[in-house]
C-alpha cells in the first residue's frame, strides 16, 4: 500500500489553503503569546497600563520575527515548544534586573 501525500516537499499550496493555514497558526499563536506575555508582564509591572504596553511590544516583535523566519529562516511559520524555555529562564532569574534578563536572552538567542 502506497502512501499518497497531498503536497510534496517542494510543492506550494494554493492561496485559499495558505490563508486557511495562516488563520490556523494565528489561532494557535495568539493564545500562546497572550498567556506567556501576561505571566511575564505580571512579574515585571504592577499597573495594567504598563502590562498592556508590554503585551503590545511582544506582539510586534513576535510578528516581526515570524515574518523574518518565514522569509529568511527555515521557512516554517511557527515552531512551538522550544521557545517556552525562555519563559522558564525568565521565571528562574529571580531578583535580577529586567534589563539584565532580556539582554542575556537576546545575546544567548
Amino acid at each position: 500500500m502506497e502512501l499518497k501525500l497531498k503536497y510534496g516537499v517542494d510543492d506550494r499550496p494554493g492561496w485559499v489553503e495558505m490563508i486557511l493555514f495562516g488563520l490556523q497558526w494565528l489561532a494557535i499563536g495568539i493564545p500562546s503569546i497572550l498567556i506567556a506575555g501576561k505571566v511575564l508582564a505580571g512579574f515585571h509591572f504592577e499597573d495594567a497600563g504598563s502590562q498592556i504596553i508590554y503585551l503590545q511590544k511582544i506582539f510586534f516583535i513576535t510578528g516581526l520575527l515570524f515574518f523574518c523566519q518565514v522569509l529568511f529562516g527555515h521557512r516554517l511559520p511557527i515552531i512551538t515548544g522550544p521557545a517556552t524555555v525562555l519563559l522558564v529562564g525568565i521565571l528562574g532569574s529571580g531578583g535580577a534586573d529586567i534589563n539584565t534578563i532580556y539582554t542575556s536572552i537576546f545575546i544567548g538567542g
